[in-house]
């Protein structure tokens, strides 16, 4: 599976709504209430990152990252996610200037992913043991 992410799980999340578009099952075929939208059932299961690109602004430069295989995502029908960097290779990109940035993520951490019209909402408990480092030229 091929998604975009500029950060942790909120983008893997969103990327995998897009990427599913089987529609509702028969359970969430109901109207589900106004506060709160049922997760599409085809969202449930175990997902791993195959490539993750995506892009940030630093310095007033926008920097293309490419990388992020590995990272495991659990979704559970009630809502509840698990999400693992253990094994995550890192994303890369170089800067207009030359510059290399590079963003590693590691650890495991739980949380919920919730939907509304239009919008994945993804919380991580906190405190989360999730570690992202951002360097530069390796610094």
């Amino acid at each position: 599976m091929r998604h975009a992410r500029v950060s942790t799980v909120p983008a893997f999340a969103l990327a995998l709504a897009a990427a599913c578009s089987c529609g509702p099952s028969a359970d969430t075929a109901s109207s589900p209430s106004p506060t709160a939208a049922v997760l599409d059932h085809c969202l449930v299961g175990t997902w791993k990152s195959v490539s993750i690109s995506g892009g940030l602004t630093i310095a007033g430069a926008r920097v293309n990252l490419t990388g992020g295989s590995g990272e495991l995502l659990a979704i559970a029908a009630s809502g509840a996610i698990r999400t693992d960097d253990s094994n995550t290779a890192p994303l890369t990109g170089t800067a207009t200037d030359g510059s290399v940035y590079r963003i590693a993520e590691t650890g495991k951490g739980t949380g919920t992913i919730t939907v509304s019209p239009g919008r994945i909402n993804v919380t991580l408990d906190q405190p989360t043991p999730i570690t992202v480092t951002l360097s530069k030229n390796g610094t």
